[in-house]
């Protein structure tokens, strides 16, 4: 008596029934992308990984935009430099990073100290 074909319900029962053809299947799809990688024109290079990727509205993203913000503000003659060019500053009151423009009465200010530390 000839059983009517049947679907397979599971990929066990595909591999218990059709053992040969599953095995054949699997390695026509190795073959396949090893034939697709060698062949290839160029591999990926992945030497920098946010070429191409710019994450924005996240945690990263906004983070990433400072960091090229305060590298481009950092350097020699620039806002923000180990040596700052107080001839510069002191022309123009616009680049400096306090909101008033330093006068002498605010330089005898004594600001008091925070607390990062505890005292000794």
């Amino acid at each position: 008596q000839e059983r009517a074909f049947q679907m397979p319900k599971s990929y066990s029962q595909l591999i218990a029934e059709w053992p040969v053809a599953m095995l054949l299947l699997c390695l026509a799809v190795i073959l396949l992308c090893t034939l697709a990688g060698l062949l290839g024109d160029r591999l990926p290079d992945f030497s920098k990984p946010l070429l191409g990727f710019e994450p924005r509205d996240t945690d990263i993203g906004r983070k990433l935009v400072v960091w090229r913000a305060l590298q481009a503000l950092t350097g020699p003659r620039k806002l923000l430099s180990l040596s700052p060019d107080f001839e510069l500053n002191s022309s123009n009151p616009h680049t400096t990073l306090s909101p008033t423009p330093w006068s002498s009465a605010q330089e005898g200010l004594v600001r008091p100290r925070r607390m990062v530390e505890p005292l000794e």
